[in-house]
């Protein structure tokens, strides 16, 4: 089957501009994620929370119920919204123009569990690959004296080409959730046997849509992230970190939602490609739609 990574870049970026609504599944998402933010820096506080006789286990317990509690109402709500953007991509190649945020949210709750299952699977599996390798490296780092950490670390090097796999396996499991209405093994089984048929197309594909797309995300937000940068310099100096806190928090009201808008263009464009690549994979010529003459 021929594949044209160029016809999918085209045709996501039109969906993606055309579908303007699609943005605010990722604004949303992003604009949820920002609110780890307080939890991430309350530790840098903790010097100023222990001068007034705040037990630090207290503290340490504190901070990590918020996190976990936070993570655990911000990992669901992510899978509903990613579930809804396949959705409205899958209705936008269709050809339906009118995709309602609401109606796509309502429709994509049938998936959503299976959806939840699949990230859940994936994100575990990875972590738990991860957990058994550093217990394996610091094992053999004890046993050898650190002789044997120097001889591991090229094998530190295999995790990209292993995490790139099972981005695009993952990927590609959402996806066959929502377009065939998949179970979550059934979607495992999927996406491997693409993987396998398909194996430098997908390496390419997913060279462009994460590593590409997020590169280029990542230098036009840049400018925006300066001001942060002398934030560590603002805990060092009373006066002068003042003016810097208040100038910082400005800041970050003004760029919070800059970049979770720009993120929602982002996540909506990198959407559009994973769903377009599983369709181009899985469906015979005939059954594609036409590509859309784009309109302004």
């Amino acid at each position: 089957m021929n594949f044209d990574l160029g016809d999918v870049l085209s045709r996501s970026w039109e969906i993606s501009w055309k579908n303007k609504g699609l943005w605010v599944f990722g604004f949303v998402l992003s604009l949820l994620s920002f609110l780890l933010l307080p939890l991430m820096l309350a530790p840098i506080f903790a010097d100023i929370l222990m001068s007034q006789q705040m037990d630090e286990t207290i503290l340490l317990i504190l901070w990590l119920s918020g996190f976990m509690l936070f993570m655990l109402v911000l990992y669901p709500v992510g899978a509903w919204l990613n579930a809804a953007l396949t959705l409205g991509v899958l209705r936008s190649e269709d050809g339906k123009e009118k995709l309602s945020f609401l109606e796509l949210t309502r429709e994509s709750y049938p998936f959503f569990w299976r959806y939840l299952g699949t990230m859940t699977l994936f994100v575990g599996g990875m972590l738990f690959v991860s957990i058994l390798f550093g217990i394996v490296i610091t094992f053999i780092a004890v046993v050898t004296f650190g002789v044997g950490m120097l001889c591991m670390m090229p094998l530190s090097f295999l995790q990209y080409p292993f995490m790139l796999i099972w981005y695009v396996c993952m990927e590609q499991s959402l996806t066959a959730i929502v377009a065939d209405n998949m179970n979550v093994m059934d979607a495992v089984k999927q996406s491997w046997q693409l993987f396998k048929k398909n194996i430098w197309t997908f390496i390419l594909a997913g060279l462009v849509l994460y590593f590409g797309v997020s590169m280029l995300s990542s230098v036009v937000m840049m400018p925006f992230m300066f001001p942060f940068f002398f934030l560590p310099f603002a805990l060092e100096s009373a006066e002068f970190g003042r003016i810097v806190l208040v100038i910082t928090g400005l800041c970050m009201v003004l760029f919070v939602p800059i970049f979770s808008f720009f993120q929602g263009g982002v996540m909506t464009l990198m959407r559009s490609g994973w769903v377009l690549t599983y369709l181009r994979l899985t469906r015979p010529a005939s059954d594609q739609p036409e590509p859309q003459p784009a309109t302004s």
